[in-house]
């Protein structure tokens, strides 16, 4: 048994262990659907979000802390779920009705899945595996929410605009992009976007959209510049 499944069954009143957010396995679901996120060795314990468990105590919570795909540190209150091929008798009766364990490995399947099941799940495997533990992050299915940005909407001739763009969701970004009208400026794959234009003039004066899209489906979101006349002095 691994010092982090120790912690947990003596309820140790609280860990903090710090996971990479590239040994964390993405999962997304729509409501109502149902799931099972294997454990390629057997399971000594599945960990889920501790939001779920009833009579539970801060002696019995652990943190796991985590960076998501954004590069945004969370912390999971996490609480135990099952113990080899037993379900804990911690979590709520509607829940328990919709968990089993399949297979040898105590794979852990979820029904009737909804906004409540969000959250990191974390196989704890035999000390004998070669991996000892597989994790995952589990999130509804949603399209992209964006936020856009720009400094000043009436800018002078010749000075510099930054138009930035930033996805507000955990999902992995396909595409993110900046059109003027139809014609699109810059692309990433990341999940925000800056379009710097320097020394604008009158004709940059327009609609500036920007479109982020993702396995779920795209948004986009607009902003109108007024580029005006530089006044001269004598």
């Amino acid at each position: 048994m691994s010092i982090f499944s120790l912690a947990f069954w003596m309820r140790i009143h609280l860990v903090v262990c710090v996971i990479e957010t590239k040994n964390v396995e993405y999962k997304y679901f729509s409501t109502g659907e149902e799931i099972t996120l294997k454990c390629k060795c057997v399971a000594s314990y599945w960990i889920g979000p501790a939001l779920n468990t009833v009579n539970s105590t801060k002696r019995q919570i652990s943190q796991i802390e985590i960076t998501d795909m954004n590069d945004n540190p969370k912390r999971w209150n996490m609480s135990i779920y099952t113990k080899g091929g037993n379900i804990a008798n911690t979590l709520p009766p509607k829940l328990v009705k919709r968990l089993s364990l399949l297979g040898a490995n105590f794979d852990l399947h979820i029904t009737n899945l909804s906004s409540s099941d969000e959250g990191l799940y974390i196989c704890e495997t035999a000390i004998n595996c070669a991996l000892p533990q597989y994790r995952y992050l589990l999130y509804t299915k949603y399209k992209p929410s964006i936020k856009v940005n720009v400094k000043e909407n009436i800018i002078v001739e010749g000075e510099t605009v930054d138009l930035y763009c930033a996805t507000r969701n955990n999902h992995t970004t396909t595409s993110i992009s900046w059109y003027a009208g139809n014609k699109k400026l810059i692309s990433t794959s990341e999940s925000s976007l800056n379009y710097k234009m320097s020394n604008v003039s009158r004709f940059d004066t327009g609609n500036y959209t920007c479109s982020v899209q993702n396995e779920i489906g795209n948004t986009s979101s607009g902003i109108s510049l007024v580029i005006s006349c530089k006044t001269f002095f004598k």
